[in-house]
């Protein structure tokens, strides 16, 4: 429910969210918003903002403490590439927001100095969240490759390097989509096309900037690369000139 709280300091009205069901919103904001998706760091800030006008910062870090585990949870079980992405984004997107509001010299620019400070914590201490939510997106990261990445890519590329053939790896892409009823003889190639699209295609829906999609897929990489040259030292089959190409 939005307001416009009055800053017993200075007498301004400043925006924020009122929360009168912490579960409740925790519950809301962490189970059912995905339909706008992305004003969800907005609505946690607001609500921060809400305590910190109102004297009692400490509200503020608590209720980013049950965000933060309620995600956790949420989190626990699931093997979605979708679900991780978009909570790895959104908590992207509230650590930017603190950083941006936490009066760093960092964005003390001209053109946003009078924004900054009107909007800007001045009870609350936003290096405390600020540093959990760091954690937090670091750990959806890590748990994103643990969790989803690696257990669906890993096991198919050594099957891939043994059944690719060519040289060409054009020659895979265009088979994609082929419909003549006739297996693929590079299934398992096909495949991990199909998961790195599954992966390019859920942080497009939760709209990545180029910059995260870039370290994304540069991961992903370094993770086929590893794994690759692992087997490849090791089996005889793929110890070759030819298969590092590939790779």
């Amino acid at each position: 429910l939005s307001s416009s709280t009055t800053d017993k300091k200075n007498g301004q009205l400043s925006p924020s969210l009122l929360v009168f069901d912490r579960v409740g919103f925790v519950n809301a904001l962490v189970n059912e918003c995905y339909q706008n998706q992305t004003c969800l760091p907005v609505l946690l800030l607001l609500a921060f903002r809400y305590f910190d006008v109102l004297g009692i910062p400490e509200k503020s870090i608590q209720l980013y403490f049950e965000v933060e585990n309620a995600i956790t949870v949420f989190l626990l079980d699931s093997t979605s590439c979708f679900l991780f992405l978009f909570w790895l984004q959104n908590m992207r997107r509230l650590n930017h927001l603190l950083s941006q509001y936490s009066g760093s010299s960092q964005f003390s620019t001209p053109a946003i100095e009078h924004l900054i400070e009107k909007y800007k914590f001045h009870r609350t201490n936003p290096q405390i969240i600020l540093s959990h939510c760091q954690w937090q997106v670091s750990n959806i990261y890590k748990n994103l490759f643990h969790e989803c990445i690696a257990p669906r890519i890993c096991p198919l590329l050594v099957p891939a390097l043994l059944e690719f053939k060519s040289d060409d790896v054009n020659k895979c892409i265009t088979k994609r989509g082929a419909k003549n009823g006739k297996k693929f003889e590079d299934k398992h190639m096909e495949m991990l096309i199909h998961h790195l699209d599954t992966v390019h295609n859920a942080a497009m829906i939760v709209t990545f900037d180029a910059k995260a999609m870039q370290c994304l897929f540069s991961d992903i990489a370094k993770l086929i690369l590893t794994v690759s040259f692992n087997e490849l030292m090791f089996r005889r089959d793929l110890c070759n000139l030819r298969s590092g190409v590939r790779i």
